[in-house]
Order: C-alpha cells, then sequence, then structure tokens
C-alpha cells in the first residue's frame, strides 16, 4: 500500500513528455497563424511587404523552435538512457559485491 501524500502526489504529476508535447503543440499552432491568414484571405485583401516579411521571419522562427525542441528532446532522451545505464552498473555491481562467495 502506498501512503496517501505519496499516491496524491503521483496522481498530481505531469510527465515531461506529457508537457513537452503541449508546449510544442501550443508555439508550433502560434507559429503558423500567419501563414493561416494567407488561407482566409478574400479577393479585397491585400499582401503587403510587410505582410511577406512578418510571414518570412515566423517561417525562420518556426524552424529554429523546431531545431530546439528537437534538441531538448534527444538531450533528455540521453539523460535518461545515461541515468539507466548507471543505475544499472550500480545494481550489477552492489549484486557483485553483497553476493555470498
Amino acid at each position: 500500500m502506498m501512503k496517501t501524500e505519496v499516491y496524491n502526489t503521483k496522481l498530481h504529476t505531469i510527465p515531461v513528455g506529457t508537457s513537452y508535447t503541449l508546449v510544442i503543440c501550443l508555439v508550433l499552432f502560434l507559429l503558423s497563424l500567419p501563414f493561416l491568414k494567407i488561407f482566409m484571405m478574400n479577393v479585397n485583401d491585400r499582401i503587403y511587404a510587410f505582410n511577406l516579411a512578418i510571414g518570412i521571419v515566423f517561417l525562420f522562427l518556426m524552424a529554429s523552435f523546431i531545431t530546439i525542441i528537437s534538441t531538448q528532446l534527444i538531450l533528455l532522451n540521453q539523460g535518461r538512457m545515461q541515468v539507466r545505464a548507471n543505475l544499472d552498473s550500480l545494481s550489477a555491481s552492489s549484486k557483485i559485491r553483497w553476493s555470498p562467495n
């Protein structure tokens, strides 16, 4: 049986992967809004040079954001694998030391 405090702590904890996914979707949606404007325009709307400049800036920001998030996820997974490998090696060495000879 788990203590109530431990259960409540684990129950109300959001995993890192889930929070990364939500933040990535939100930022990509916000960065895609200037491109959605193009599809929602009608015949009477004009495209100005400022609109094109903003579109190019947002395109650069989107590519930069995807690169940064990809790097963060790779580093996060690498850290988890390193911790798992270290725990496995510690577990193996403790079994060797504490095993009866």
